[in-house]
């Protein structure tokens, strides 16, 4: 008889310890609370002295910076708590399984794939309790190794045991997306919204939310299949707004609207359309508020926002530093 929240919180907590995948900042997020208990207890077993609270301390202010796509805050944070660790770890020890979580998102995050991958091979290697094969599969999707993931994916038989795991979905979907298979792609995209719809969490994973349903936009594209896309995403969207302007503020949804803006000026290119002056005057005041709402800082999700206002700036012939 627990409340309905409390059961989904439950299911959640079980569908992460069943397989990990460290895709987002939503993921560490779930699975860090339920391994910060037996990370503190390994870690003084592994040589570490004084300092593990405040790192612990230290890195949880560093994820949330991630989640806010603060990144010169979270390596700031993360510089800090290596100075601490450098004063209170043992000669050779390992790190605290919480400081590799961040330093690897912070790396993933830049589109630092390679510095990524030494962090997660190194929690790997001195936890191999916890980095689990959901987490080696998506670290060979990110490094273009999708073939690779897929075939591990199936020789651990990992979507038996993720089957309701909208992380696990999603990775695929990229997996298949990146080897141009995009039926497949689009088919493991439906999956991880359906699994979301179940379990997630509308309160808290609203960026997650986003993140499904612009791969799914970004599949039909690829599809061709442009009306559909651009009606998916235009009724997803005004969803968002509709119930959230604070979620609207975040950089999911920045990402996701400035693709759709993206897509929509193909959409109109490839076929010869012209857009009316009142659509123009939406997409540019829609532009201009997603370019004011983007700090300065240099990172992935930054240039991906700028590259999809830019590339429907020149179709449709907007002046972007006007605006």
């Amino acid at each position: 008889h627990f409340p309905t929240k409390m059961k989904l919180q439950c299911r959640r907590f079980l569908l992460t310890m069943r397989v990990s995948t460290v895709s987002t900042v939503s993921t560490v997020s779930i699975s860090l609370s339920s391994r910060r208990t037996m990370t503190t207890m390994m870690s003084h077993h592994d040589g570490l002295v004084t300092g593990v609270s405040i790192t612990s301390t230290l890195t949880n202010n560093a994820l949330i910076a991630l989640q806010k796509y603060e990144l010169n805050e979270a390596n700031s944070i993360l510089k800090q708590a290596e100075q601490v660790l450098a004063e209170s770890l043992a000669p050779n020890a390992c790190k605290p399984f919480d400081f590799y979580v961040a330093k690897s998102l912070y790396f993933l995050k830049k589109n630092e794939i390679e510095n990524a991958t030494q962090l997660f091979n190194e929690a790997r290697a001195h936890y191999p309790h916890m980095v689990g094969d959901g987490d080696f599969a998506y670290m060979l999707s990110e490094n273009g190794r999708h073939e690779e993931c897929l075939s591990y994916v199936r020789r651990k038989k990992l979507n038996d045991l993720a089957e309701n795991n909208y992380y696990h979905w999603y990775m695929m979907s990229g997996a298949h997306g990146g080897l141009k298979q995009y039926r497949e792609a689009l088919a493991m995209s439906d999956k991880a919204l359906r699994a979301f719809a179940e379990y997630g969490d509308e309160d808290t994973e609203q960026g997650v939310k986003m993140k499904l349903i612009k791969q799914r936009g970004e599949i039909l594209c690829a599809l061709n299949e442009y009306e559909r896309a651009l009606q998916y995403l235009e009724r997803e969207i005004a969803a968002f707004e509709s119930h959230s302007t604070s979620e609207c503020d975040r950089v999911p949804f920045l990402i996701l609207k400035s693709f759709w803006i993206r897509s929509k000026a193909q959409y109109a290119s490839d076929n010869d359309l012209e857009c009316s002056e009142q659509e123009m005057q939406d997409i540019r005041a829609a532009m201009k508020q997603i370019v004011e709402k983007i700090n300065s800082e240099d990172n992935k999700a930054n240039r991906e926002i700028l590259s999809y206002c830019i590339g429907a700036a020149k179709i449709l012939n907007i002046d972007i530093y006007s605006l």
